[in-house]
């Protein structure tokens, strides 16, 4: 009987694409049709324009967001319903902001190339500590 457990599959979700790769692509595909969903806009919000957002969550009627670039990477706290920045902390220069997450209270935001994430506390965005 032919095994049908999948090897050496690689499957990647980007900017909405769908792209899978195998040596048994076919032998996957003859198993079950490839489920399609669609989606329905229900709501919109504002939100700067300007902002190169990298990391983004919400939570209690807030979007805790990270922006990137050298010299405009920062840390926010954004009202969901009006866009407005109620809450920022700006990153020196030298760091591009990506990645956010919550964690045990504090806010981690992770750097790109410089393999730094900042940590703050989440209610006042103090900084707690640097992870290298």
């Amino acid at each position: 009987m032919k095994s049908r457990t999948a090897r050496g599959v690689l499957l990647a979700l980007a900017a909405g694409s769908f792209w899978l790769a195998s040596s048994s692509v076919p032998d996957l595909l003859a198993q079950r049709a490839v489920p399609v969903d669609t989606f329905r806009v229900v709501k919109t919000y504002p939100h700067d324009a300007t902002a190169y957002t990298q990391g983004l969550f919400y939570r209690e009627g807030f979007l805790f967001e990270s922006t990137g670039l050298n010299g405009q990477s920062t840390l926010r706290r954004v009202k969901l319903e009006t866009g407005e920045v109620v809450q920022q902390h700006r990153l020196d220069a030298a760091y591009f902001a990506e990645g956010l997450a919550e964690w045990n209270g504090t806010l981690v935001q992770l750097t790109w190339r410089s393999n730094i994430a900042f940590v703050y506390d989440l209610a006042n965005f103090a900084p707690i500590g640097v992870s290298p």
